[in-house]
């Protein structure tokens, strides 16, 4: 009876250190993670700020150049074709860093909404595919499926860009993106068909 006593006590007081380490681990990967989304998050931020001082000051240079609307109708043709060119390029400028804002509130958001909106999309896709499928139209369930992997690759995409990754990782602020072969929302429930 004393040695069956022993022996439990000694498996319990194994699996007890056991299960300390083990969570002391997942402790610890869960704060690295936490560290790392921290540092991302700054990161967003202070380029979130950096690109809005550009583009305020993008957008004062165009008051600043037009002033005086007489001045531009005084002007000899090339050289409204070169204010149109400067125009242009502020404009593409604009552009590019008004992307560069969007990159850093979807990293500051942890890529939440770029998730749902992909799945809308592919479930809605998925949905279209299912029904081309029963319909027995082979060329659109196939052309349905090519949007599908053009999306899926472009997202991938959006997502390496961003830093995150699509399955497991830093990019997974919460409930993360589906891999390829995971059913979407769309499909709960079905099977292969």
């Amino acid at each position: 009876m004393k040695k069956c006593t022993i022996v439990v006590t000694a498996a319990a007081l194994i699996l007890a250190v056991t299960l300390a380490a083990v969570a002391q681990q997942d402790n610890a990967a869960r704060r690295q993670s936490l560290q790392r989304g921290r540092e991302a998050q700054q990161k967003a931020m202070a380029d979130l700020e950096a690109n809005v001082a550009k583009l305020k000051a993008i957008q004062e240079q165009p008051a600043q150049t037009m002033q005086n609307r007489e001045q531009f109708q005084n002007m000899s043709e090339e050289e409204r074709a070169k204010l149109r060119e400067t125009f242009t390029q502020r404009r593409q400028q604009q552009v590019e860093i008004m992307q560069a804002l969007q990159n850093s509130v979807a990293i500051l958001e942890g890529g939440r909404q770029l998730r749902t909106d992909h799945r809308q999309a592919m479930a809605a896709l998925q949905a279209a595919k299912d029904l081309a499928v029963e319909e027995k139209a082979a060329k659109a369930a196939d052309a349905i499926q090519k949007i599908m992997d053009e999306k899926q690759k472009k997202y991938e995409e959006t997502l390496t860009a961003l830093g995150m990754t699509v399955g497991t990782g830093e990019g997974q602020r919460g409930q993360g993106p589906r891999e390829q072969g995971q059913r979407t929302p769309g499909q709960r429930g079905q099977r292969n068909q």
